[in-house]
């Protein structure tokens, strides 16, 4: 899903989304980041979200999709972007479902997704 379709909660006006840089100005990890999103079929689902993160430091995201929740550890790198890989969603029903990433560790100034 293109970051130009996320929002931001609680504050709907503190991220902007952009086709080109994602959701830059992300900073405070109260606020997290949803996307409404249909899936058509049944079966595992993988996600990744492409984060800027400094150099040596490590970022918590979690990504909940439904009642499902997952949480992985980035580390910055000198080029700048990480994967954050979230996997194993199992959906046994298509429909209509809530994508929220949220941070829980440090966090970091741009996410791209």
């Amino acid at each position: 899903m293109p970051a130009d379709s996320a929002y931001s909660v609680p504050h709907a006006n503190v991220i902007a989304t952009t086709d080109s840089r994602g959701l830059p100005g992300w900073t405070l990890p109260f606020n997290r980041v949803r996307w409404p999103g249909t899936l058509n079929s049944t079966g595992l689902l993988h996600c990744e979200v492409n984060i800027l993160v400094p150099v040596r430091q490590n970022v918590g995201l979690a990504l909940k999709i439904g009642k499902i929740t997952h949480r992985v550890i980035v580390s910055g790198r000198a080029n700048g972007t990480v994967v954050a890989n979230f996997s194993g969603y199992e959906f046994t029903k298509p429909g209509t479902y809530r994508f929220i990433l949220r941070g829980f560790k440090n966090w970091v100034t741009a996410l791209e997704v």
